[in-house]
């Protein structure tokens, strides 16, 4: 026998997902409240202590919808992640240069330092990796 859920809590990166959209507009809440079930965001939370599950996914009713960086290397460090679905949106990466700097193509790059984000350092010893997709 499992435990009752009263709340589903979901994350997401910070883009648009389907999941963040389905909340936004009430279908969440809508279809879960018939059973008792609270639907929450991570995001709406952030700074407290539930904020680290984004990372570690150790919170047992956390639902994820984002890219795969944060969901392998939790998996890789022992959190109890399932894969159910993928989502996939069209995105593009890009270095960007400062005018004048001569770099116009990847092979220009060779030779060159690149300046990448910095992991955010936190006191939980878990986030061995950092716990930050981006400087913040």
């Amino acid at each position: 026998m499992t435990d009752a859920i009263d709340t589903l809590w979901f994350t997401r990166c910070p883009v648009p997902t389907a999941t963040g959209l389905a909340y936004k507009l009430g279908w969440l809440d809508q279809e879960f409240a018939p059973d008792g079930i609270k639907v929450a965001t991570l995001q709406d939370n952030r700074g407290s202590a539930l904020s680290r599950h984004h990372y570690d996914h150790e919170l047992p009713t956390l639902i994820r919808e984002g890219g795969n960086l944060l969901a392998i290397a939790a998996r890789a460090q022992g959190a109890p992640s399932r894969l159910i679905g993928l989502t996939w949106i069209d995105e593009a990466q890009a270095i960007l240069v400062r005018p004048g700097s001569g770099i116009r193509t990847p092979a220009d790059l060779k030779g060159r330092r690149v300046a990448l984000p910095g992991w955010v350092e936190r006191p939980d010893a878990a986030h061995v990796r950092g716990s930050s997709i981006a400087a913040g």
